[in-house]
């Protein structure tokens, strides 16, 4: 099967376009909406990474972003499914009307919805190798680690960058990475909402038009992530070092 071939998405719609977002974090609406302008932000990283990473010190300069089909297979069903576990995960609260989706990320959300999918977009999912599976299982677990205020957990960092704090230029890393700038531009904030937007073409270049803020935003949280656990390894030794110290003396 050629992934280039027109894709089915009228099961995905049926599950998202009911599902509803919080609109400061995605005034485009709708979980569905925000997953195709997800999925058209793939050119978009990919040309930001690939000029990012020719700048002096750039954190991206280990990557190769020449994708090889199946990576690219994989952002794409990425894009697809990161979400699909809100239709699970959902909650709005009676009372304020607020609404959350802790968990989406996780597989006991993701995973029955798209087994409930048809169509060619589950047969291109059924199609992937365990290996494939592997990385995009590992994407959509971790796609949301940017949103944690202390930064990259310690094992995802770890995966992530090497010794030097360069993104590794393996399959997980990379994706991961170029995904997260993908999610991050395919949607608009409540601040840059215009109650005008109906259709989603407009909706795409409201989506365009912030779009490289968005990016900076992102290459700033990654930055900011890796300084916080560079510091807090640097707090380990330090620490260490006082121990040892400590333990000379009582000898």
């Amino acid at each position: 099967m050629n992934f280039k071939d027109f894709i089915n998405e009228a099961s995905l719609r049926q599950i998202l376009k009911p599902i509803q977002q919080n609109p400061k974090h995605h005034a485009e609406g709708d979980v569905f909406t925000h997953t195709r302008m997800v999925r058209s932000r793939l050119p978009l990283a990919i040309d930001f990474v690939s000029k990012e990473k020719s700048k002096p010190d750039s954190i991206f300069s280990n990557l190769d972003m020449n994708l090889t089909p199946s990576q690219i297979r994989i952002l794409k069903l990425a894009a697809w499914f990161h979400d699909i576990g809100k239709a699970s995960a959902n909650k709005i609260d009676k009372e304020t009307g607020k609404i959350t989706s802790h968990g989406h990320e996780n597989s006991n959300h993701y995973l029955p919805m798209i087994d409930q999918l048809s169509g060619n977009l589950k047969e291109f999912f059924n199609a992937l190798t365990s290996e494939e599976k592997e990385v995009l299982f590992f994407v959509i677990d971790n796609h949301m680690s940017l949103q944690v205020g202390s930064g990259f957990p310690r094992k995802l960092y770890e995966m992530i960058f090497d010794q030097d704090g360069k993104i590794k230029n393996d399959s997980k890393a990379k994706l991961l990475v170029t995904f997260i700038i993908m999610d991050r531009t395919g949607r608009i904030k409540e601040a840059d909402f215009h109650p005008e937007i109906q259709t989603f073409k407009q909706k795409q270049q409201v989506s365009k038009q912030n779009a490289h803020k968005e990016v900076d935003d992102t290459l700033q949280h990654i930055h900011t992530s890796k300084e916080k656990h560079l510091q807090r390894l640097d707090n380990i030794r330090k620490n260490s070092k006082k121990i040892n110290t400590k333990k000379m003396k009582i000898r």
